[in-house]
């Protein structure tokens, strides 16, 4: 299983996310999906990277289920570099 930054005590839960409100929006959510998809390669990375399943990615991706916001500072992180 893949640790987070902060659990692995690179950040405090509260450095990690700072949500403004377009980090709730739903599409912006997806967009950074796409954006960690293009800078990581593939939705498998993203999996490998995450430790989530593919099919949360799967459902992530189409809108059936909201991207958790534990994921957000790491796909920030894969999209805008460490």
């Amino acid at each position: 299983m893949k640790l987070t930054a902060y659990e692995l005590g690179r950040k405090r839960p509260t450095d990690a996310l700072k949500q403004t409100p377009r980090m709730t929006d739903p599409e912006w959510r997806r967009e950074l999906l796409e954006r960690a998809r293009d800078v990581l390669g593939s939705y498998t990375a993203i999996t490998q990277k995450t430790g989530v399943p593919s099919s949360s990615i799967s459902r992530w991706k189409s809108g059936n289920r909201p991207i958790p916001d534990r994921y957000i500072p790491l796909l920030i992180e894969v999209v805008e570099g460490p």
